[in-house]
């Protein structure tokens, strides 16, 4: 008699669990973080204890939501996800990975990168002056007055911690509990990861923001986390886990593009405006380069 198939990666019919238990990690990842006393969220969010606290709460609830995916593992077939986050067993293996998804982004800011270049080899001061201020300049940007603190959170834990809760356990979910497509997956999942970001707004009109004001800071971040979660998802579903950690923590080093060189006068690098045609240029090749990274490995 034929040997019986193999059983099915995903549950017959369309469920809607994958979906829901991805909004309720999602909701977790960020309501842990107001367990913290109401002394310490009302400090100002780069004081040193409100830093604190918020790591130690994004630790605890990044484990708790982890253990939460390892039972979800044990009671199903969740083989696709172990494929899909592709974790390497050596150390060095392990920094490979993280090392090759940074890389890979760095092709996406090749402009943001040229124009960190033309401003320390146009400085008048000098090309080593330029370089150690421009790296000072990087430092303190993290979170004055405490970089270390600073570096800790935006550098270190947040590419972990979002990486595995929002590519990680979400994708997994998503890939192994619904009968959505890949692209509906790597679309649709990174709203999440965008969504998580809202509830700055309450910080924000907390500070004493406008609500308008706040409403637009707050959509722009929407849209553009939803992008890099889908260039995160694509990232680690042909490299892996480790991959799409190394690509965010180099995306939270450079931050947003700075295209203020296409001005005169007003901008932190309007002073490049001269080679402007130059800068745009080497962003538009730099994006190419990108998209034909993703293609090349997808065949």
């Amino acid at each position: 008699s034929p040997s019986p198939s193999p059983p099915s990666l995903k549950r017959p019919g369309p469920s809607m669990d994958g979906w829901l238990w991805s909004a309720v990690v999602s909701a977790c990842y960020v309501l842990v973080l107001y367990l913290l006393p109401a002394r310490v969220r009302s400090l100002p969010r780069q004081h040193p204890r409100h830093v604190v606290g918020r790591l130690v709460c994004s630790l605890a609830g990044t484990l708790a939501i982890v253990c939460f995916a390892l039972w979800r593992a044990s009671q199903r077939d969740y083989s696709p996800a172990w494929q899909l986050l592709s974790i390497p067993a050596s150390s060095a293996s392990l920094l490979l990975a993280w090392t090759a998804g940074a890389l890979q982004m760095a092709l996406l800011f090749a402009g943001p990168l040229a124009v960190e270049l033309f401003r320390v080899l146009l400085d008048p001061q000098g090309l080593s002056l330029a370089f150690r201020k421009r790296l000072r300049e990087l430092y303190w940007g993290f979170s004055p007055p405490e970089p270390p603190l600073g570096i800790l959170r935006n550098i270190v834990w947040a590419p972990i911690s979002e990486e595995v809760v929002f590519r990680g356990v979400v994708g997994a979910l998503l890939v192994c509990e619904t009968e959505a497509s890949d692209a509906q997956i790597s679309l649709l999942g990174p709203l999440m990861f965008g969504m998580a970001h809202l509830h700055h707004y309450v910080a924000r009109t907390a500070e004493g923001v406008p609500h308008t004001r706040a409403m637009m800071e707050c959509a722009m971040q929407l849209t553009y986390t939803w992008l890099f979660g889908f260039l995160a998802f694509l990232i680690m579903a042909r490299r892996g886990l480790l991959a799409a950690m190394g690509a965010h923590c180099f995306c939270n080093v450079m931050g947003l593009p700075d295209l203020s060189f296409m001005s005169k006068r007003y901008g932190r690098v309007s002073v490049l405006y001269p080679y402007r045609f130059v800068l745009l240029s080497i962003y538009v090749v730099g994006i190419a380069l990108f998209i034909v990274s993703l293609a090349r490995e997808e065949e």
